[in-house]
């Protein structure tokens, strides 16, 4: 997932949470646990690219 605007949160299954904003990239690649959750932080619209991986 990449960042195109606005910030977010990402909780993984074990309760690690990390913040993102523009520009950045991080792979959600919990396959094996509960998953995860998203979350847009502040008032800004949040957007996304998603890039499915096999």
């Amino acid at each position: 997932m990449v960042v195109v605007a606005g910030r977010f949160a990402a909780t993984v299954s074990d309760g690690s949470r990390r913040e993102f904003g523009i520009g950045e990239v991080l792979l959600l690649d919990d396959t094996h646990g509960k998953g995860h959750s998203t979350e847009v932080l502040g008032d800004e619209d949040g957007v996304v690219a998603v890039i499915h991986l096999e």
